[in-house]
């Protein structure tokens, strides 16, 4: 007997009358007639009026968590077809459209208009001698398909039903591709035929009451960026974003100004990106700016609350600069044991396939290294757009870039420690033939276990290569961990003809820094010999580190948050380590996009590109900590300070001090401090 992939489902009917969909006379109703009429409830149902089919097809792929497939323009190759005898397929109406073969195990993907049919699954099922799992489709697709592949009862379309319910359900994914690839190893793919894919529609900017040279400056970037530009007033705002849906929202600092509430809810209601622009601003950064919003708008197919491959349920969309070029990044919950990770998402586009290739280099990359302080890989697979995704362990701690940038520097100890880890993950993978390729102080993360004990995560593998290594690829992990280091220990970035002794790291210390910064014959030619002159020069650096309490005692050298003015008050709240991308709205001026590192009932620390004023009020944009959904509130720039003094480019770390006044934003993050934080606090002042 074959195990069925899920528990037993309930009726059609009960998870209708459960979502609302329809009242128990009219299901009783249809039912009675279903004694004689013979045919499926879902069809009698669509038939009377009391749903509509993508309204039920959609209810049923959030309620049972099954894959949403369209038939209607899908070709299904001969083999995959005769695996499911007629009969079968014509009295159940049933499909295949997918076979899944991994690693000597088989699993027949079927659509069907009703997966709470276990009888059917059940005997599809013995009779294919594998496991048999159901993507939904809508009824009149499947009676199609039926006709076009075994020769059944074409359908007969029905009138259009007179009312249309509205259960709750998840957006409908967009219909780009309509192959179904299911396993991860393509050695052992039998893949469905592509049809050809849908031209993508172009990205829409809308600019509101633009004077005219801005005007010409925004119609330049939109050509540039193939986008169409949209020219409107303020005033008609809400029906033109209705009508053209943009990706971008662009308004002048004293439009912004007349109405900042309305315009920062009409972008946030529609996922818009909004721009606010002032003519101190360079014109430079205009093109950037619209680009980085149409990246976003590219990846609003997969949009939060839609469910991924039967499984995922997307939460908090956790993409920023340093993801771009690998894919999108997600929180999520697999809807089955509730347990949260982080997914990369590929989404393919028409100009090519970089992202798709990171996701499997990481994949393949994370398949082979076996360490604690390697990201895990949990999982791997396609969506039913035909993107790849793999699913990591979920990580919340602080990056070794937004340490260093928040305290200008650290500690001797406290570097050797994280060094040490990183090259003990380094060392286990070169010995597997994996070289991570992408080294930095932003994928270096300090993250608590289960016991609260600090570790070092090394993320971000989509640029690892596999394989015979040389030296000279072991070198390039090499001399990235060394310039992680000296970051570290200095607070800048080292030059090729600065002495490392000189820029004030004491010795023996300098001088494993500096032979993992050159490339002659002193340099290390392993990753563990690196980690045995380090341990040899800095006995200490096995012992853990205690950044993530940020005593004073820990910081040692480490600046802080500067302290309040005479007459200010200090406000002190529990804290708790917490990454997502923001942005940052200042009027006047434009927008800042950043991330957080840590949050508190009091507000933010913000890692960004860029510095703020002190004082200067903002709206900050990002995302909450429990349920993922992104507000828009009023923040304070507490403070602001760069990497190293006298940079005027690099990183800068903010301090925002969020308003009382939100109490739901107040309440989550509040929470969220309470399950995650350590009870240590951050002070803000008012």
């Amino acid at each position: 007997m074959i195990r069925r992939w899920m528990m037993r489902s309930v009726s059609l009917g009960r998870l209708l009358l459960d979502a609302g969909v329809v009242t128990q006379a009219a299901l009783e109703e249809t039912l009675a007639f279903q004694r004689t009429d013979k045919r499926r409830l879902g069809e009698l149902l669509i038939e009377r009026g009391l749903v509509h089919p993508q309204a039920l097809a959609q209810l049923l792929s959030h309620q049972m968590s099954c894959p949403w497939i369209s038939l209607a323009h899908l070709e299904i190759a001969p083999e995959i077809l005769s695996l499911l005898p007629r009969r079968l397929a014509l009295e159940h109406a049933v499909v295949p459209v997918h076979l899944r073969v991994s690693k000597g195990h088989k699993v027949l993907y079927v659509a069907t208009d009703d997966p709470t049919d276990d009888v059917a699954l059940d005997e599809c099922g013995i009779a294919v001698k594998m496991a048999v799992r159901p993507m939904v489709a809508v009824s009149i697709e499947v009676r199609s398909a039926l006709a076009r592949f075994y020769g059944g009862e074409m359908p007969v379309t029905p009138e259009p039903p007179k009312v249309v319910p509205k259960p709750p359900a998840p957006p409908v994914p967009r219909a780009k591709k309509t192959s179904i690839r299911e396993s991860v190893d393509e050695t052992e793919i039998l893949e469905i035929d592509e049809t050809p894919s849908q031209k993508k529609r172009a990205p829409t900017i809308l600019v509101l009451n633009a004077p005219p040279t801005f005007l010409a400056e925004c119609k330049d970037a939109a050509k540039s960026l193939t986008a169409t530009l949209v020219d409107g007033a303020i005033g008609s705002s809400a029906a033109l974003v209705e009508e053209h849906r943009p990706c971008a929202i662009v308004v002048t600092d004293d439009v912004y100004a007349f109405d900042r509430s309305g315009l920062n809810r009409l972008a946030l209601d529609n996922d818009a990106h909004l721009v606010v622009w002032s003519e101190d601003v360079g014109g430079r950064q205009l093109e950037p700016l619209l680009a980085g919003a149409i990246a976003r708008w590219g990846r609003s197919s997969y949009e939060k609350g839609a469910i991924v491959d039967g499984r995922y349920e997307l939460l908090r969309d956790l993409s920023d600069e340093s993801t771009r070029g690998t894919g999108s990044r997600w929180e999520v919950r697999n809807v089955r044991t509730a347990r949260r990770s982080l997914l990369a998402l590929a989404v393919r586009a028409d100009d090519g396939e970089e992202n798709a290739v990171a996701i499997r280099r990481e994949q393949k990359a994370l398949a082979r290294v076996t360490h604690p302080g390697a990201v895990e890989l949990r999982d791997a697979g396609t969506t039913e757009l035909g993107d790849p995704y793999i699913v990591l362990e979920p990580i919340e701690g602080r990056t070794l870039d937004g340490l260093v940038v928040a305290r200008t520097k650290l500690i001797a100890d406290d570097v050797c420690s994280i060094v040490l880890q990183v090259a003990d993950v380094l060392t286990a993978a070169h010995a597997v033939g994996v070289v991570h390729r992408q080294v930095g102080s932003d994928n270096i993360v300090v993250a608590r276990d289960g016991y609260g004990l600090e570790h070092v995560k090394l993320t971000s593998w989509g640029h690892a290569t596999t394989g015979d290594l040389s030296v000279a690829e072991i070198r390039l992990d090499i001399e990235a961990l060394g310039v992680c280091a000296f970051e570290a220990l200095t607070g800048k970035h080292p030059r090729s003809d600065e002495d490392v002794e000189a820029a004030g790291i004491p010795q023996p210390l300098a001088g494993v820094i500096a032979r993992a910064l050159v490339s002659d014959a002193t340099a290390f030619e392993s990753m563990k010999q690196l980690a045995m002159a380090l341990l040899e020069a800095a006995p200490a650096a096995r012992e853990r580190t205690q950044l993530l309490d940020a005593s004073p005692l820990a910081r040692d050298e480490s600046l802080g948050p500067p302290p309040p003015s005479p007459g200010q008050e200090q406000r002190r709240y529990p804290r708790a380590p917490y990454r997502t991308p923001v942005r940052i709205e200042v009027p006047g001026i434009g927008a800042v996009d950043g991330r957080t590192e840590d949050i508190s009932g009091g507000g933010l620390l913000v890692v960004s590109r860029g510095g703020l004023k002190e004082g200067a009020e903002v709206t900050v944009r990002f995302a909450l900590p429990l349920d993922g959904r992104v507000v828009s509130e009023v923040a304070i720039v507490k403070w602001s300070r760069a990497a190293h003094a006298g940079e005027s480019s690099g990183l800068w770390a903010l301090g925002l001090a969020i308003s009382p006044d939100s109490l739901e934003t107040q309440r989550q993050i509040e929470r969220y401090v309470a399950l995650m934080g350590d009870g240590t606090e951050t002070t803000f002042t008012k």
